[in-house]
């Protein structure tokens, strides 16, 4: 239910999450 209004609220919800994921996964890996 929850995500199915994230869906219609925002269309790009999950691909905006992935992009978020990868910018941190680039930046926890630089901070290494």
């Amino acid at each position: 239910k929850v995500a199915w209004a994230h869906l219609k609220e925002f269309p790009d919800y999950y691909t905006r999450l992935d992009k978020l994921e990868a910018e941190a996964d680039a930046y926890w890996a630089s901070r290494r």
